[in-house]
């Protein structure tokens, strides 16, 4: 980390997120239920808050959904059913 001006570089991730905890909060935009699964991200971020160079970078960035079970509200039988899906590779420039 730097303070002037101000900069910070880091990686950031978070692991096995329980994704049927927080599907309340999508009960209202969906008629299917999250009944198991898990979430995690990853990734590495630089920010530099120069008034003339900028700069907000994700780098090696990745989304990983393991073990996820979504039911439609009213029926046991699962909608979709997936045991990993992973994307890798994510890449952002929040200034260009």
């Amino acid at each position: 980390m730097s303070a002037d001006p101000l900069a910070f570089t880091g990686e950031f991730g978070i692991e096995n997120l329980d994704l049927p905890k927080y599907a309340p909060f999508t009960d209202e935009a969906s008629r299917a239920d999250i009944s198991a699964g898990k979430l995690a991200v990853r990734g590495h971020y630089e920010a530099k808050l120069d008034g003339r160079n900028r700069v907000l970078k994700l780098s090696d960035g990745g989304v990983s959904l393991r073990d996820l079970r979504v039911v439609e509200r009213g029926n046991s039988q699962p909608a979709v059913e997936l045991s990993v899906l992973a994307v890798t590779g994510i890449s952002a420039d929040g200034v260009t």
